[in-house]
């Protein structure tokens, strides 16, 4: 009946024709305006349920006294919803909604379930309703006509009811009228539904052309733009006011304008369904961009054509990724650097020319192997698996192996792997580089030798105990764990000495180290200091084992040494101990106690063991006395800043000067730096006064700069302490913002020891202190662990040599051999050398005759006031 009422509705047919021969004249006005008014709400585009209740007031007006509902199955859940019911109570909706139609389940439920009407004039006595009289009585009816709402395939959609609150039967003509009006719901059903569904596809359609990541155009029959979508304009740079006047085709370049025109007319005489194109093509812009063009044709049911259906992806970076492929290629055959490409097994793929030329080996005799990489103390396979670990979890490994080349011998290599991931995360390949750094690596054994072990008796010296001591103590920190430093003196070494000749010192001293080392054990370190004083570093023994091995070392000592040629001497020691926690928390506190418990055994008669007492607190409670008048320093204005100019070497020109902080303390003077700033270290109060000092320094230098005074730079030294634990790059640019200063006239020192404590993190720093454009300078430099393979990374500047290593320039080989190292070292990695200490003329011309940069020292200048530096730049 559906199907009919669609044909008479879209046909000739009068709409007085719909009306069925049963209904009596009476009523066929009504039915009449009833359906001309579903009709214009159609067309109206009216909501379903405004529709449907229309329907449910039309029946109340035609049959004063009844209620009508329509019902409708939920296509999800299979249950009634009320859409309309004007005159039944809400209670009653709310109670019917939800419930499962079925047979016995009232005259709606039954209706859907047979297929059929279902009258039923009294719901007390009817067996349909049992299940349902608490739904009757909250409603107030007592009859329910019901007939089931079909759409064209028959399937039910719902019911459209008639209640009477009094028992009633219907009449044959009120039959009719149930089915007509179910008829009228059923067409206000399907009709609303199919607009609903057409409206939605327009949406979809104007969804996914309006956010579309791909550019969209629709294009007319003769080239013309008929619509373009946003990501197109995002994409190209045009508006639609600017591309409106423009054929699309217009935009490409290199000629493709003409293949698309022969392409467009083969898509519209039907060879092809689609096609698809690349060209170059220019964005509003007028910068030159690559696009992929796929093209469809719409038709009409006619086959006539409507619009050419263009999608245009923008390719540019695809393009930009080819090309970055080719120069990669490039890049593998002609880097200076070996490379080589593993699959996700290890096994070698291919590898590049510098690959055969750093391993003498070629392609095909490594293809399938894997890497014969291994570490110092690691074999290939543990090294292969430590690599694979790492790079498994962070896709990065870097760091130092070993390959034996054919004929040379052990090779030092750097090496830096990466992973290559496909497209599912997954690692495809593995890309390794590496580059020789073996000269490098020898470089930096001499460096370490010399910079950290006795050139005479070869055990350790000064530098490296005392690094040794700090760490073993860093180790400790918050702990009880023990250790211990043992200050051993030769007794009348220097009588030897003078007696015998230097020669003989020199023998005794060998000789001293090797009965030494003797008394330690495997975990022991042993210094020589200088002269005839040695350090011995003693970790995780109790204070009375440590008292053993100092008498061991007396008694070793007390034996006579025999020289080369047969004479028997005797020297015999005097060794004074300081143990941690209890004696001494710092490096330098255990040393200078244990100095000074070796002094005290020298006092009472030498060749015995003393221990640090309370006795020998003075220096101590100095100390505590002097910490707490530095924490009231800076704010009672009693620091202040000398500058120590830097010259030339070759012109004796002032290029510089070194910021130096002072502390005039009103009841003790001029303190020096190396009492309070080792003390500022530890207590952390360094970092105010780091802040201080760069601000000041700054301050200052453009002072001097706005006064002409010729300055290039001002050196200003940072913590460790700063370094590592503060916003060093937001301190620096505070302090260049806020004075103004030239960042090209800064420059900044940082100790080895410093930047090695965390190396990665201090390359990180110093670049981005680089980029803010000021100088980095190492302090201190061959007193720490240098890593060659790190400095050469750092981008530093200028290297700093302590001047400890200038003490014995030019009159000891070694100094002179050490410092000229450091300076050819320097030159082949394009950095500036500056000495520090230079006191006397002889010094001076070493340092010019080696090529040194810049130098500092008593022989020009000792640290100034700035009052001072000015005069005395003015008197040269």
């Amino acid at each position: 009946m559906l199907k009919a009422l669609l044909r008479r509705m879209s046909g000739p047919t009068s709409l007085d024709a719909l009306v069925d021969q049963g209904v009596l004249p009476a009523d066929e006005q009504l039915v009449q305006r009833t359906r001309m008014k579903l009709f214009d709400g159609l067309l109206g585009r009216a909501p379903l349920a405004e529709l449907l209740e229309r329907l449910a007031l039309e029946w109340e007006s035609l049959r004063p006294g009844h209620m009508a509902s329509v019902l409708l199955i939920d296509p999800v859940e299979g249950t009634f919803r009320t859409l309309a019911g004007p005159s039944l109570p809400a209670a009653y909706t709310r109670m019917l909604n939800g419930v499962t139609p079925g047979e016995g389940k009232g005259s709606c439920g039954t209706a859907v379930a047979r297929g059929e009407a279902v009258y039923v004039s009294d719901i007390l006595n009817d067996p349909l309703w049992q299940d349902f009289q608490e739904l009757a009585r909250v409603g107030g009816i007592r009859a329910c006509w019901s007939s089931p709402i079909k759409n064209e395939d028959g399937q039910v959609l719902g019911t459209f009811a008639v209640y009477n609150r009094e028992a009633a039967e219907a009449s044959c003509h009120e039959r009719d009228l149930l089915e007509e009006f179910s008829s009228l719901a059923a067409l206000v059903v399907q009709k609303s539904r199919l607009a609903d569904e057409r409206e939605l596809i327009e949406q979809r359609f104007v969804a996914v052309f309006e956010h579309a990541a791909v550019g969209m155009l629709l294009v007319n029959r003769e080239g013309r733009l008929l619509s373009a979508n946003p990501a197109f304009y995002q994409n190209t740079g045009y508006s639609p006011d600017t591309l409106a006047p423009l054929k699309p085709r217009s935009l490409l370049l290199d000629q493709t304008a003409n293949r698309l025109d022969d392409l467009m007319r083969d898509l519209r005489r039907g060879r092809v369904e689609s096609f698809q194109l690349q060209s170059r093509y220019r964005r509003f812009d007028q910068s030159i961009a690559w696009i992929s063009l796929t093209v469809t044709l719409l038709r009409d049911r006619g086959g006539q054509v409507q619009c050419y259906v263009m999608i245009a992806d923008d390719i540019t970076e695809r393009k930009a990724a080819e090309e970055s492929l080719r120069e990669a290629a490039a890049v593998f055959e002609n880097s200076r650097e070996g490379m080589m490409v593993l699959d996700a097994d290890w096994h070698i793929l291919n590898v590049n020319p510098a690959f055969s030329q750093i391993t003498g080996l070629g392609h095909e005799q490594v293809k399938g192997l894997r890497p014969m990489l291994r570490g110092k103390m690691l074999s290939p396979w543990q090294l292969t698996r430590s690599m694979l670990k790492q790079l498994r979890r962070e896709g990065y490994w870097q760091g130092e192996s070993l390959i034996d080349r054919a004929g040379e011998g052990e090779v030092s290599l750097w090496v830096t792997a990466n992973t290559v991931n496909d497209a599912r995360g997954k690692v495809s390949r593995y890309l390794v580089m590496f580059s020789d750094i073996t000269r490098l690596r020898r470089s930096q054994e001499q460096l370490q030798l010399m910079a950290h072990y006795d050139s005479l008796t070869g055990l350790a010296n000064r530098n490296l105990i005392m690094q040794r001591i700090e760490h073993a103590l860093r180790q400790r920190q918050g702990g009880n764990q023990p250790l211990a430093v043992l200050y051993i003196d030769l007794d009348r070494f220097k009588a030897i000495n003078d007696s015998l000749g230097h020669a003989i010192g020199d023998q005794v001293l060998v000789e001293a180290g090797k009965r030494l080392e003797r008394c330690c054990g495997s975990n022991d370190l042993l210094a020589r200091l200088g002269g005839d004083e040695f350090l011995l570093l003693v970790p995780d023994l109790s204070s009375r084992q440590v008292v053993s091995i100092g008498q061991a070392i007396c008694a070793e000592m007390r034996r006579p040494l025999l020289l080369a040629d047969g004479r028997e001497i005797y020297v015999g020691a005097s060794v004074g101990y300081a143990c941690f926690p209890e004696q001494g928390t710092s490096a330098a506190d255990l040393v200078r106690n244990a100095d000074a418990a070796m002094d005290t055994a020298k006092s009472h008669g030498r060749d015995q063991v003393c221990g640090y007492s309370r006795e020998m607190t003075e220096a101590a409670s100095e100390r505590f006395e002097l910490e707490r008048a530095l924490r009231k320093a800076l704010e009672n204005d009693e620091l202040s800043l000398h500058y120590q100019p830097l010259l030339s070497v070759r012109s004796g020109r002032v290029l510089g000067v070194e910021a130096l902080l002072r502390w005039q303390h009103p009841d003790l003077g001029m303190i020096a730096p190396d009492r309070f700033i080792p003390l500022a270290e530890q207590n952390g109060l360094i970092v105010p006064i780091g802040r201080w000092v760069l601000q000041q320094a700054c301050r200052q230098a453009l002072v001097w700069q706005q006064q002409g005074l010729g300055l290039d730079f001002i050196a200003v030294n940072l913590s460790p302490r700063q370094f590592v634990q503060q916003d060093v790059v937001a301190l620096v640019d505070e302090a260049l913002q806020g004075s103004g200063l030239p960042a090209r006239m800064l420059e900044l020192e940082i100790t080895e020891s410093a930047l090695m404590t965390h190396a990665e993190q201090s390359e990180q720093t110093l670049r981005q202190l680089k980029e803010l454009g000021v100088g980095l300078a190492i302090d201190d430099f061959g007193t720490g662990y240098s890593s060659l393979a790190y400095l050469r990374r750092f981008p530093i500047d200028r290297l700093k040599i302590d001047k400890s290593f200038l003490a014995g320039v030019p009159e000891r080989p070694e100094d002179n051999q050490l410092v000229t190292t450091i300076l050819d070292m320097a030159e082949n990695m394009g950095l500036s050398v500056v000495a520090e200490g230079v006191e006397t003329d002889a010094q001076w011309k070493f340092l010019q005759s080696r090529g040194c940069s810049l130098c500092q020292g008593f022989l020009f200048s000792r640290a100034l006031p700035a009052d001072d530096l000015v005069l005395w730049l003015a008197n040269r």
